[in-house]
């Protein structure tokens, strides 16, 4: 399930996976969010046949195959949003209950290989909508439910669940997974 919070507390660094947001900025936000892709569909592709991807741990915990499917629909939904701040004046952004999408995608009947090609994709898109923006787009801003939301912040935002949600996957999976850091390269 998406830990409480994610998308409304702001905060320096997550306590629980680590990642700190300010390690993502407007320099580097396209190659960060381009890593999110390649970085799932290995794990992905390199569990496919274990039968715990498809596993809830517990019955308000997602499967790491949910995590990762969530995780296409995010990246995706921040690429929309980005592209809609972009055009207009301060505007209201698209709101999601990532739960119930979860519930009614049945994700878990998904094809992992075909999951991973998705989430490459959809991170190779949001990381290009971010590579077109100016320095000065980062600072646009559009509303969710009321809520002021930047160009950067929502970038900061796919790469703090990028990783928060690999760390979901490695638990249900039970091995330790990351995303590499702006500072790492891959």
């Amino acid at each position: 399930m998406e830990p409480k919070g994610i998308g409304t507390t702001r905060v320096a660094r997550c306590a629980e996976c680590g990642f700190l947001f300010s390690s993502v900025n407007a320099d580097n936000a396209s190659v960060t969010v381009g890593r999110i892709g390649p970085a799932y569909a290995e794990v992905l592709r390199a569990n496919s046949a274990v039968p715990w991807l498809r596993q809830r741990p517990s019955a308000k915990v997602w499967s790491p195959l949910e995590y990762a499917t969530h995780m296409r629909n995010v990246l995706l939904l921040f690429a929309r949003r980005i592209q809609v701040i972009s055009r207009a004046e301060q505007p209201e952004l698209e709101v999601m209950s990532h739960d119930d999408v979860v519930a009614a995608g049945d994700y878990n009947r998904l094809d992992p290989l075909t999951v991973a090609e998705e989430i490459r994709q959809a991170g190779r898109s949001l990381a290009d909508v971010l590579a077109g923006l100016a320095p000065a787009g980062f600072a646009r801003r559009g509303f969710r439910d009321g809520e002021e939301r930047t160009v950067l912040e929502i970038s900061q935002r796919a790469a703090h669940e990028a990783q928060h949600h690999l760390l979901d996957m490695a638990r249900g999976l039970g091995r330790s997974t990351t995303v590499a850091r702006p500072d790492q390269s891959r």
